[in-house]
């Protein structure tokens, strides 16, 4: 795939748009990230901690657990939307190549039967 990436050459609609989901992919597992570490802070969880004489007191801690889901979740739609995205783009390029090809291939059969 990326053998002649610098080439500057005719490429196939479907190996850039694959190209362009892979990097897009990065982006969104940053947010993801972040998003997992927000969760993480705003929804902490309750321990108990040992106290004096045998009693125990609460604590606030990170919840971990709930930031990790959450980007999971997060990664997993956002890469869905993206996935979405791409696959239209890479739609409405092909139609933009059939029809290309259409009307070059009619203004062909019009030269040649003008010329005869």
């Amino acid at each position: 795939m990326f053998n002649h990436f610098f080439d500057f050459e005719k490429k196939p609609v479907k190996e850039i748009i694959r190209l362009l989901f892979l990097i897009g992919n990065v982006p969104i597992a940053i947010y993801a990230i972040s998003i997992g570490r927000m969760a993480a802070i705003t929804f902490l969880v309750q321990k108990m901690v040992p106290a004096n004489y045998g009693m125990y007191t609460s604590a606030m801690e990170t919840n971990y657990l709930l930031g990790f889901v959450v980007a999971v979740i997060v990664f997993g739609v956002a890469v869905m939307l993206w996935k979405l995205v791409c696959e239209l783009l890479l739609l409405i390029f092909r139609s933009l190549e059939l029809y290309i090809q259409s009307n070059s291939q009619k203004d062909d059969e019009e030269q040649k039967a003008s010329e005869q």
